[in-house]
């Protein structure tokens, strides 16, 4: 944690969709969505980050499968943490 501003997640009591915790973090914190990049594991990442305007990178290290991530038309697919350093140090 100590590399992030902030982590954003579900609480226990409550199932707020991804793309309105998407959306708080870009509000809270004046995130610009056309200079903001959302790195996820799962196709409704990719599907959060896309109604909040974000481009996306999935991880193929997480909980989705490749075909799940392929599928789901993100921007990048990384497949180590090197990609990601990559592809964010491109854009």
């Amino acid at each position: 944690s100590k590399f992030f501003r902030s982590i954003y997640g579900p609480e226990l009591k409550a199932n707020p969709e991804k793309a309105d915790l998407v959306r708080q973090a870009l509000l809270e914190h004046s995130l610009n969505p056309s200079e903001t990049i959302m790195v996820g594991d799962r196709a409704q990442d990719v599907l959060a980050a896309r109604a909040n305007g974000l481009r996306v990178i999935a991880v193929a290290w997480g909980y989705g499968s490749q075909q799940e991530l392929a599928e789901a038309s993100s921007d990048f697919i990384a497949n180590t943490v090197d990609d990601v350093l990559r592809i964010v140090s491109s854009e």
